[in-house]
């Protein structure tokens, strides 16, 4: 195994490691709340899956971005949720259940709605595996669904060692993920300087505040989860 394959290997553990401790984080509420209510999931999909996907075309194309970047930019927009702790949410005044409850919806429906979504831009941004080893579905599969399912089994088999253990998990897969992180970065900067340039950075910028007003517009009734 090389340094490269170090770097990815540690990345993927470290995701898998945050996907894992929210599961054992969730309750079976937190798993139905969606299902229970359609027209937050619907809102929530329409942000996640349409809207900010159009932004990224959009973006794109009134900025003229160079292939590969428009591709990379959509595959970005319907990846499932980051890998960002739960508790840094709540600290800012959202529900903890809510955003468990966001986070599994958005695993589950990524899985279809991730390879549709790139399946119908591939006119615009050109092909896109999706069933290959490096496909988006097969990486949703291990770095979301599996762990996020695992640590449902282990709240419902062990809920009071899934609850120590969660926090743990969450903080050792973030450390990973920082770590592997940079050393990435820095030996890619020299690929990432061909091209990166203004543009790029606008689209980037563009996307990620359009995106936030998208989720806050279609988010729940609630104005402190509307962040989330």
């Amino acid at each position: 195994m090389d340094a490269q394959q170090l770097i990815k290997l540690t990345i993927v553990g470290s995701v898998v490691l945050v996907v894992l401790s929210i599961g054992m984080q969730a309750h079976a509420s937190d798993a139905l709340r969606f299902v229970r209510q359609p027209l937050l999931a619907l809102k929530a999909a329409l942000a996640m899956y349409l809207l900010v996907p159009l932004i990224a075309w959009a973006a794109s194309s009134l900025l003229d971005l160079e292939a590969p970047v428009p591709a990379a930019l959509m595959a970005l927009s319907v990846a499932a949720m980051p890998p960002v702790l739960p508790r840094k949410e709540t600290k800012a005044g959202a529900d903890h259940d809510y955003i468990i409850a966001l986070q599994l919806f958005a695993a589950l429906a990524s899985l279809i709605a991730a390879p549709i979504a790139l399946w119908l831009a591939a006119p615009i941004i050109g092909s896109v595996d999706v069933w290959s080893d490096t496909g988006i579905v097969r990486t949703l599969l291990v770095t979301t669904f599996a762990p996020l399912l695992a640590g449902m089994v282990a709240a419902r088999v062990a809920p009071g060692w899934a609850e120590r253990i969660a926090p743990l998990l969450a903080r050792v897969g973030m450390l990973l993920l920082v770590l592997a992180g940079g050393v990435a970065l820095f030996g890619l900067w020299p690929s990432i300087q061909q091209v990166l340039n203004p543009k790029l950075v606008l689209a980037i910028s563009i996307i990620a505040l359009l995106a936030m007003a998208a989720g806050y517009a279609l988010g729940g009734p609630e104005r402190e989860n509307r962040g989330a």
